[in-house]
């Protein structure tokens, strides 16, 4: 027994029942931006329809869009639907640009892509023009924002951005830092500079600002995401792509003001001669008398340290930390919570506005998660393909471990392998042959089946076969489901002993009881056997396509009478592992079966109403499905009816429908929990609030129809609520975005806040595979998981 200390209960305790959403409402005519408009020269559209052979709609402006977002730090936004529409303003800043500048950067570029060059006066119909931007936007019947101006999602955050320029004392990290304005075509960006500085390695806090709406709130908001940069500063950079973004701060001759105190982004990029910079700005800025403003990409990697301080550079070059770069820091990657908020308030409070407070849901129900058994309505083989008998041991025991509660018979049949994967190159071999030599050869080697099977197979690490054509994952599963098998992959048996714990089995094996169609036992405790719980995922196919058509492809999950169950075009529901062969088996062919949108709605509704519950509840991906069924886009979503399209709705079922958004482009916030302190059992005022010593999982009411879930903390994840990167910079900090819940459709057995709090439920300790919260509710999560047997190859 430990003994407590006496003064222990009056310690200052965390409690929360509250969060701070990193966004602010944005009101009515609020912003009225005076500036100058250029629209694309006539002249200058019909000569590259000559040029091109084509009409307008398939310039190939991308790169001179690119280049001029590279080089124009002033322009406030670039019109990249010119041709679609040209007589809409191509370019917009807030003071014109010099335009014989302008000219020289077209005309270069125009040499460069069609090597031949304008002639004088094809350029003469440039001028500025000046124009008014409104910030401006009308509400519906249904409290839906529709902007005046569909331009405000880029103007306005860079308008801003420049307008948040400048110095903020931020107490937490006891430094001031000076946030100076990015090009970004996506938002308003603002990066702290210069760079802090701990054990000489360089970061800077990044701002990322984005306008967004959210239905049925009568007001647009600014979002505002606060992140790391964390700077490559040995004297050369590794990167392990073909292209990566560098960060550019150069005087430019024709620059506005101070607007050589911005950033814009560069890209350098690799091909057979080497690395060079993308869409040869080095070569235009050649061209244009200005060659000395930016080094040769191959110089630069070769001196990364000295463009980032700037010794002896005229410019400053600046390559941010990530997967693509090989080199090493000591800085992991994210932003304290205490910094994160602070910055995020600062911005508020620049613009005389506050961060939005939401309470937390004191409702939401504990449901404890316990061991349960389970069985499957035949009996198994489980195959096990291995080389080395130290992993096949090891996998044994894990298979073992999880197949305690299982009530069926499951056969466990170890197989050594002769399956070669190091059979497909890249070099001078395409996908389709590859296949049509190399999976006859796979086929072979897998005898028939005699009941369901499901396998396990011990497979190299990535970097053994990474010059192969195909990855081996996407072959092999393929190929084992033309033999009728789930296959998992596990790693094989390293070296490293580090490398070899039971953790990486565990999840394989676990990751194919889920193809089997396991679920965590708590789900149990949350779903009904009268109502079926269905996830909606499209998979885009059009990249597999020859022709470039709107083509969908469409998979449906459900939950029913504690079930898993699956169905795609050209298949009925079938049971989740039965789909996942099917799926597999017809993926060669998948776009056969690729329907049109209007007809991936027909099966949809087809498929709602051949389920045989008559409750329903829909949850579906917003950012995924809405190109699909526009009913899930902000502005046609309502809450009073959930149709396909004007003409066809359900009418046989009662029908529950759930919309999720994740940080895909930034449309969801991010969020601090900031609580008060409680001493001796006594809430103290709300001025006392304090940071949490971990952040629990909570659900946050904006209204009626919209929530926000916070997952809990990762258990890789160990880093303090309330400490900063200088405090801990070697602790990784995750990315703390909330998932957005609008519940606009609810059935007569429901209510708003019952489904909002089951969606958050579903995403706690249901999936099988995973300990940790799951983006997504259960029944989507299973759905998305589909997809690697659909998009074999």
């Amino acid at each position: 027994m430990i003994k407590l200390k006496k003064d222990m209960e009056k310690r200052p305790r965390y409690v929360g029942d509250h969060a701070y959403l990193y966004m602010i409402p944005l009101d009515q005519s609020a912003y009225k931006i005076e500036g100058f408009s250029l629209f694309f020269p006539v002249r200058l559209q019909e000569r590259i329809r000559v040029e091109n052979g084509k009409n307008l709609q398939n310039m190939p402006l991308t790169s001179l869009h690119d280049t001029m977002s590279s080089l124009l730090s002033d322009l406030l936004f670039i019109n990249n639907r010119i041709d679609r529409n040209i007589s809409e303003p191509w370019l917009f800043a807030e003071s014109p640009i010099d335009l014989g500048h302008i000219k020289n950067l077209i005309s270069a570029w125009f040499e460069m892509t069609f090597k031949t060059r304008l002639e004088v006066g094809e350029l003469e119909d440039l001028h500025w023009v000046k124009a008014a931007r409104e910030f401006k936007f009308s509400i519906d019947e249904l409290k839906r924002v529709k902007f005046d101006d569909t331009f405000v999602y880029n103007y306005l955050p860079k308008f801003l951005a420049r307008r948040l320029k400048g110095s903020y004392l931020i107490d937490s990290l006891d430094q001031t830092l000076n946030f100076i304005p990015t090009q970004n075509d996506n938002y308003g960006q603002l990066v702290s500079w210069p760079p802090l500085e701990k054990k000489n390695n360089k970061f800077s806090y990044k701002i990322n600002l984005s306008v967004q709406t959210i239905p049925f709130i009568p007001n647009p908001f600014l979002y505002i995401h606060v992140q790391m940069l964390r700077w490559v500063n040995q004297d050369k950079v590794f990167p392990n792509t073909r292209n990566f973004h560098v960060y550019f701060k150069e005087q430019f001759p024709w620059s506005i003001g101070d607007a050589s105190s911005s950033f814009t982004l560069i890209e350098a990029t690799r091909n057979d001669e080497g690395w060079h910079w993308k869409n040869r700005i080095g070569v235009i800025l050649k061209k244009t008398g200005f060659n000395s403003l930016l080094p040769s990409c191959s110089d630069w990697m070769n001196n990364t340290a000295k463009y980032l301080e700037a010794v002896d550079t005229a410019c400053v070059l600046a390559v941010p930390h990530g997967n693509h770069i090989r080199n090493n820091t000591y800085v992991e990657a994210g932003a304290g919570m205490p910094e994160r908020y602070e910055i995020a308030k600062a911005v508020a409070d620049k613009l005389g506005n506050s961060l939005t407070k939401v309470p937390k849901i004191k409702s939401t129900p504990r449901i404890l998660k316990k061991e349960s058994s389970y069985s499957f309505s035949e009996e198994i083989d489980l195959e096990i393909y291995y080389e080395n008998e130290e992993w096949l041991n090891l996998t044994k025991e894990c298979l073992l471990t999880e197949l305690r509660h299982c009530q069926s018979v499951v056969n466990i049949i170890p197989i050594r392998s002769s399956l070669n994967i190091n059979i497909i190159k890249a070099d001078g071999v395409s996908r389709t042959a590859a296949l049509k030599e190399h999976l006859p050869v796979l086929l072979n080697e897998l005898s028939p089946i005699k009941r369901f099977t499901a396998c396990l197979f011990e497979l190299p690490f990535k970097d053994q076969y990474s010059d192969q054509l195909l990855d081996p994952k996407q072959l092999l599963r393929y190929a084992f489901a033309k033999s009728f098998r789930i296959v998992q992959f596990i790693n094989e048996w390293s070296d490293d002993p580090a490398k070899n714990g039971s953790h990486r089995f565990n999840r394989g094996v676990q990751d194919l009881l889920r193809q089997l169609g396991v679920f965590g036992a708590r789900a149990l405790g949350l779903i009904k056997q009268d109502t079926a719980y269905v996830g909606i995922y499209n998979i885009d196919k059009r990249k597999n396509l020859k022709k470039n058509q709107g083509l969908d492809f469409p998979i449906l999950c459900s939950i029913e009478q504690g079930q898993v169950y699956l169905t795609a075009p050209g298949m009925e529901w079938l049971p989740y592992r039965e789909a996942l062969i099917t799926l597999g088996r017809k993926s060669s062919d998948i776009h056969k079966n690729v329907p049109l949108p209007e007809k991936s709605t027909n099966f949809i509704l087809q498929a709602i109403q051949n389920l045989k519950s008559e409750k329903v509840i829909l949850f579906a991906h917003a950012q995924n499905i809405r190109g699909t069924l526009p009913w899930f886009a902000n502005g046609q979503i309502n809450n009073s009816f959930f149709h396909f399209n004007e003409e066809t709705s359900i009418s046989n079922k009662e029908i529950s429908v759930i919309r999720l958004r994740d940080e895909t482009r930034s449309e969801v916030p991010e969020w601090s929990l900031i609580g008060y302190k409680k001493i001796g059992g006594v809430k103290q005022h709300e001025k006392e609030e304090v940071w949490p010593q971990a952040t629990n999982t909570n659900l946050y009411k904006l209204n009626d129809s919209v929530y926000f879930s916070i997952a809990k903390k990762p258990s890789s994840v160990q880093a303090a609520a309330g400490a900063t990167k200088l405090d801990n910079p070697s602790q990784y900090n995750r990315k703390e975005t909330a998932v957005e819940v609008i519940v606009p459709v609810v059935g007569a057995s429901q209510t708003q806040e019952k489904l909002a709090i089951l969606t958050h439920q579903l995403r706690k300790g249901t999936s099988y595979q995973y300990g940790d919260d799951t983006l997504f509710p259960l029944p989507l999560h299973l759905a998305i998981k589909a997809k690697e047997y659909a998009l074999i190859l």
